[in-house]
């Protein structure tokens, strides 16, 4: 589906008011394609 990409970076440009600061501290935050997948937490 290519409009895939399109709704993930309208629905990251919406939400990214609401992430922590320090969460996002030396990472390139204009883009949700930018950013890594988090590390696992495995006690979850």
């Amino acid at each position: 589906a290519p409009y895939t990409p399109f709704l993930t970076e309208l629905m990251y440009q919406n939400l990214k008011l609401l992430i922590d600061p320090a969460s996002l501290r030396d990472k390139d935050t204009l883009s949700i394609h930018y950013l890594m997948l988090p590390r696992v937490r495995e006690e979850l």
